[in-house]
């Protein structure tokens, strides 16, 4: 589904997410809700817009009903974007393994200089330098280079098959 998610609610969001899936099903929407941590009338109560939805609990509802759209209507309206990683299949080809593991280790790098850059002193003071940014942009351009090589070993085991 294709949304707008300028102004929207993160509510809206999971009622959009969570009636189609769940509907009103009350065996899914009491395991839910037991799996949240909350009563099955909390859930309903949040499903209806008479409580607001709490951020602790997008994981658990993108896991029940396997829709990401509460993750990107966030990570949209915190200025970022959802990107999942792949999740390779049992028994995968070591390559692929590699490759995966090697893409998030570039990841984590991306986003210790990203925290550097945006406070190198630890102290909320002054932003990066030109150097400091040329470092970023150094890093992203490997994670890209790894996302890449990852594609590629994926793309080529599904022809493969």
């Amino acid at each position: 589904m294709e949304l707008d998610f300028e102004g929207l609610e993160l509510t809206d969001a999971a009622r959009l997410m969570v009636l189609p899936s769940l509907g009103r099903c009350k065996r899914k929407v009491e395991a839910t809700a037991r799996r949240m941590g909350m009563a099955p009338s909390t859930l309903y109560n949040v499903l209806d817009g008479y409580k607001p939805l709490e951020a602790k609990h997008i994981p658990t509802l993108t896991h029940a009903t396997g829709d990401r759209l509460l993750i990107e209507a966030l990570a949209y309206q915190s200025g970022g974007l959802f990107v999942p990683f792949p999740v390779p299949a049992r028994g995968a080809d070591a390559s692929v393994l590699r490759a995966l593991t090697n893409m998030i280790r570039e990841a984590g790098d991306v986003a210790e200089k990203v925290e550097r850059a945006l406070d190198p002193q630890g102290d909320g003071g002054e932003l990066a330098t030109s150097e400091e940014l040329e470092s970023l942009d150094s890093e992203i351009l490997e994670l890209l280079n790894a996302l890449t090589t990852l594609r590629c070993i994926v793309a080529s085991h599904g022809a493969e098959s």
